[in-house]
């Protein structure tokens, strides 16, 4: 069976289709802003952009995460577009959540406008490396609960994900 409709029809279906989307598009920021402001200004990563009044994207990654690192490499051009604060919600195994912890532990010692450092810190845990019996005895209890509440939003499936803040 075939559906033959004419530019009229066409025209309503195509509209109210971009209406049910910006009404999702609406409910998803409005839930990702209620998320995100749950959260304390220590359980992100915040790298300053480059420029001057730039928009603020939240990342959420993983240190073991193909794509989180390769997103990691191209990091200083995503920081011409933006200002960057990064919370780790690890999808790997226990390794992922030890670095992710000592990343943020590492990167808290760092003056805030550190940007550089904190890149520095942030490539030394997004690579393949064995952890030190020390590392490997590291609390990951704030990462750990960081993304059991990020994942129990069911608004966030997957790393890396990127939403602008607003």
């Amino acid at each position: 069976n075939m559906m033959n409709l004419d530019k009229e029809d066409s025209k309503m279906i195509m509209e109210e289709l971009r209406k049910a989307e910006n009404a999702k598009e609406k409910k998803n920021t409005a839930a990702l802003n209620a998320l995100f402001s749950g959260f304390n200004q220590e359980d992100f990563i915040y790298l300053r952009g480059t420029g001057k009044n730039l928009p603020t994207h939240i990342v959420v990654t993983d240190p073991d995460c193909p794509y989180c690192r390769k997103q990691l490499e191209e990091i200083e051009s995503e920081l011409k577009e933006a200002n960057l604060k990064l919370i780790f919600a690890p999808v790997h195994q226990k390794e992922a959540f030890i670095k992710a912890q000592l990343a943020m532990n590492q990167t808290a010692k760092l003056k805030a406008d550190d940007t550089k450092g904190k890149i520095k810190i942030l490539r030394k845990f997004y690579q393949d490396r064995k952890l030190s019996k020390e590392e490997m005895a590291t609390d990951f209890t704030q990462v750990r609960k960081n993304t059991d509440k990020i994942f129990a939003s069911k608004v966030i499936r997957g790393v890396p994900f990127v939403f602008e803040q607003k």
